[in-house]
């Protein structure tokens, strides 16, 4: 076990990866001090000069001259003198061959052998600093135990066990000789103490100075450690800082897979509902040929009119007395204008917008413009234009068709999509972004169409992507498609997106200085706000402006009327029906829309969805549509007495629309307009209203509106006649 240890030691000393190898030699040393090979280490590996060659003499004590040894001491005395005399200053100590006493114990009294050869080293300079430590490197000096004392050469030392033995040795013999060699060792003794100290003493200083050197030592060590272990804690904390932004970069990362994923199959699902729409698009081309090529009076169209050729006539349809107006060009997007007397046309390839007058039946007019790369909304008298080319702003006065004003984007953004409503002239919201990158952030802003500069409410629940942006939706980058439509005033807008899935359903009202956006992560194709304040879908659900559903007809694509009474519903067969707002049960069945079937646009990349291919205004007289072939406007002739009384069917509703807003100090007043069937009187109650707010028997509603008014105001009306017919008005009001 001691070779093997020994042997562990010196592979440390070689490696020299472990300071502490030389104090495991030296408790070596202490516990075997026969042991040659220790002793050879040692002399080979202690860095004190001195103590190296008393290691030597040691080992050459074991083993007179070993080769070994002698090599190692002739390498040291060439490297420059010895500190000492090794023949004179320095005697070799004499090992210890004797057997321990009974109550001695052999380790301790082999270190006591140990010790008293390193007495030698301080003998001259009790303590000297340097050779103390160098000195205490190899070898530790232990308390003395009970143990015989060894004489050293030249100075004879004894401790009190040797005097009283002495003492009784002489008194025994009563001899002059052992009286002489008393004194003799009693004079070694007193000269010994008077060096300064006794052996007890140096032995126990010896022993202060190696802990103390320990002591060093271990708090080095701790303050190695200490400083690792900050170290480490920087660390730790540095990667706890990390872990946060790391989760978010983990989490968009997903997000951008999970978008890239899905505009993957969406583009797939698109490109396969393009197909099939231009299959069908194909089919319903050829039956209407073939009907044409039926009557001998009529032109068999081939689909594609020639370039430049004037509008055609109006022609009457005498079935079911249909206007059809015919284009040169086939349509690519629609927008009403005052009120829905004017449909603002766009053509495909034309540089400029077609204007058709409902009222007259006709194309009255067109407005050319320099560029065909181009965005357009219209509303009242007024069209926006927005030129991409050179981020050029510019309206048009519909009735006039003149330029009214030309001004670069105030913003400097990107503008990609546009809305009026279809009565108001004064404000437009325009949709931007601040570049062209996928994920480049997109919100809104309110234009003033006098001035053409921006006019932002402040957002009531600002959603931290504040900036050039007042009006912000749910959907908020510029690869986002996002498609607008509003009331008549602009005053509740609905927001979806069809670049993505879900589609959303979402609005923005504005009203009071405020915008304010809700959403609803689903998917409910088209949303068309109507008059009335309700969002009517492509998927036949009605929703309120809290987004609470409220009914749900399951013909097929509703569309609210102009005015907020009534809405249609076009069914997958054609099929056309007529219901009064908020209601789910039809009125009557309207004649079918020819050539006008219910498309999938919920993935177009187009603004031009199905809702704006019909356009429904009672008030006016008229339901007219635009068929897939895109090359005519279908104009109906619409008499709402008529249609009601045709089906048979009882009826008491109401015809007339409020205007829906007001202003704070300002009397709001509004008379209601009933169509029975019946002519019995009729009865007017208000079910909820705001605070002020009458109704006389006339059904005529007064509201002196208070200068405190800053929110939104719900009003129910219940119509009642004496046949027990009934009905709500419902509609909303909201602050200027």
């Amino acid at each position: 076990m001691a070779s093997t240890v020994l042997n562990v030691i010196e592979q440390q000393l070689k490696a020299g990866s472990s300071p502490g190898a030389l104090t495991r030699l030296e408790t070596y040393l202490n516990e075997n001090p026969q042991d040659l090979d220790a002793w050879l280490l040692a002399a080979q590996y202690i860095p004190d000069r001195s103590t190296r060659l008393k290691c030597l003499e040691r080992a050459l004590r074991l083993s007179p001259g070993n080769a070994r040894a002698v090599q190692l001491q002739t390498e040291i005395l060439e490297g420059g003198q010895p500190p000492f005399e090794l023949d004179a200053d320095i005697p070799f100590v004499e090992i210890d061959e004797s057997e321990p006493a009974e109550d001695e114990h052999p380790s301790n009294h082999e270190i006591y052998v140990i010790a008293e050869a390193d007495e030698t080293v301080a003998d001259d300079d009790f303590l000297e600093e340097h050779e103390v430590a160098e000195a205490n490197k190899s070898f530790s000096l232990p308390a003395p135990g009970k143990k015989k004392p060894k004489t050293r050469k030249g100075q004879p030392k004894a401790d009190d066990q040797t005097i009283k033995w002495l003492k009784t040795s002489a008194i025994v013999q009563g001899s002059v000789l052992g009286l002489t060699v008393l004194i003799l060792l009693c004079s070694g003794v007193f000269q010994y103490f008077s060096d300064g100290e006794s052996e007890e003493v140096k032995l126990a200083y010896f022993e202060i100075r190696k802990l103390q050197r320990q002591v060093e030592k271990m708090d080095g060590q701790l303050q190695e450690a200490t400083e690792s272990m900050a170290a480490a804690e920087e660390q730790l904390q540095q990667v706890a800082n990390e872990i946060p932004r790391l989760k978010v970069q983990l989490d968009q990362a997903r997000r951008d897979v999970n978008m890239v994923e899905r505009e993957r199959n969406d583009a797939r699902q698109q490109l396969a509902q393009t197909i099939a729409q231009q299959q069908a698009r194909e089919r319903e081309l050829q039956r209407e040929r073939n009907a044409l090529a039926r009557n001998v009076n009529a032109p068999i169209p081939n689909g594609n009119a020639p370039v430049g050729v004037a509008p055609v006539a109006p022609v009457a349809n005498a079935p079911n007395d249909t206007i059809q107006i015919k284009l040169p060009r086939p349509i690519i997007d629609s927008v009403p204008a005052n009120g829905g007397r004017q449909w603002v046309l766009r053509l495909e390839g034309l540089r400029g917008l077609t204007i058709v007058d409902m009222e007259k039946k006709a194309v009255t007019g067109t407005i050319n413009l320099p560029s065909e790369d181009f965005i357009y909304t219209a509303g009242g008298d007024k069209i926006l234009i927005f030129f991409k080319e050179n981020s050029l702003l510019q309206t048009w006065s519909v009735s006039e068709r003149k330029t009214l004003k030309t001004k670069p984007n105030p913003n400097g953004t990107v503008v990609t999509s546009m809305i009026m409503g279809h009565s108001n002239d004064r404000v437009a919201l325009v949709r931007s972004a601040v570049g062209t990158s996928a994920l480049d952030r997109a919100g809104g802003n309110l234009l003033d169409l006098n001035s053409l500069e921006p006019f932002d409410p402040q957002p009531v629940q600002p959603d931290g992507r504040s900036g050039v942006f007042g009006v912000t939706g749910h959907n908020s980058s510029f690869r986002d498609f996002v498609h607008y439509r509003s009331n008549a005033d602009l005053t509740l807008i609905s927001e979806w997106c069809t670049s993505h899935s879900p589609t959303g359903l979402g609005i923005i009202r504005i009203s009071g200085g405020t915008s304010q956006a809700k959403y609803d992560h689903t998917s409910v194709g088209s949303l068309v706000v109507g008059d009335d304040n309700r969002i009517y879908t492509s998927a036949g659900a009605i929703y309120n402006s809290q987004l609470t559903k409220v009914a749900n007809v399951p013909a097929g694509i509703l569309v609210p009327g102009i005015g907020g009474a009534f809405f249609v519903a076009v069914g997958n067969a054609e099929a056309t029906q007529l219901y009064q707002c908020g209601s789910s049960t039809p009125l009557t069945t309207l004649a079918p829309l020819s050539g006008l079937r219910p498309p999938n646009d919920a993935w177009t990349r187009s603004s031009y969805t199905s809702d704006r291919r019909v356009l429904f205004a009672p008030q006016l007289g008229y339901l007219a549509y635009i068929p897939f072939t895109n090359q005519e406007v279908m104009l109906r002739p619409f008499d709402l007495k008529k249609e009601l009384e045709r089906s048979g069917v009882d009826f008491l509703i109401v015809t007339s629309t409020p205007e829906t807003t007001f202003t704070p100090g300002k009397a709001w007043n509004y008379q209601l307009q009933i169509e029975q069937k019946a002519e019995s009187p009729v009865s007017f109650a208000l079910q909820a209203n705001p605070e002020g707010m009458s109704i006389d028997k006339n059904g005529k509603i007064t509201w002196p509106v208070p200068k405190s008014q800053s929110t939104p105001a719900q009003v129910v009306v219940l119509v009642k006649n004496e046949a027990n017919d009934s009905t709500f008005h419902n509609f909303e009001l909201s602050p200027k």
